[in-house]
């Protein structure tokens, strides 16, 4: 059934399917709590976060799902896809997959994009730590950029061993 890596956090494991379907089940009795429909395969790894899935499918784009009952909250439209997201705080970062190539910071609760930074191939999905971004591409580079200006980080955050 599931075509990503599954997430878990409060009680509740998400996991996404090849026809499309992000589900989330209760961890303590294997229960379906809700299904969303996206329009695309769901093979990201869905984020979770106090109340909010946030995930990317494979050609519709990024969705911010309610975690309680599973209905849509935001969907920015993609046609290349969107990677696995990461999540700090109210902002979300994911990276346009296929030929998009490109890394989003985007408002969690406002559901639009805060800046773009291009990649110079495709990108694996962020990882966010200490207010940095990283990406790796297909083109063997790793990208470090700050979490909020989407721009290299400070001068003195740059020899941080991950």
């Amino acid at each position: 059934m599931s075509c990503c890596t599954p997430s878990a956090a409060g009680g509740m494991v998400c996991a996404g399917t090849g026809a499309g379907q992000l589900y989330a089940y209760d961890t303590a009795t294997g229960e379906q709590l809700w299904g969303a429909q996206a329009a695309g395969v769901v093979d990201s790894t869905p984020a979770l976060t106090e109340g909010l899935v946030f995930v990317g499918d494979s050609h519709g784009g990024v969705y911010a799902v309610d975690g309680n009952d599973g209905g849509l909250l935001r969907h920015l439209p993609n046609r290349y896809g969107a990677s696995s997201p990461a999540i700090c705080g109210s902002s979300g970062w994911i990276v346009s997959t296929k030929y998009g190539r490109g890394l989003f910071k985007i408002s969690l609760s406002g559901g639009v994009v805060l800046w773009r930074h291009a990649l110079d191939a495709r990108g694996t999905g962020p990882v966010y730590a200490d207010g940095v971004v990283y990406i790796g591409t297909h083109a063997g580079t790793v990208l470090a950029v700050d979490a909020e200006t989407g721009r290299k980080p400070a001068r003195a955050r740059r020899n941080l061993r991950v």
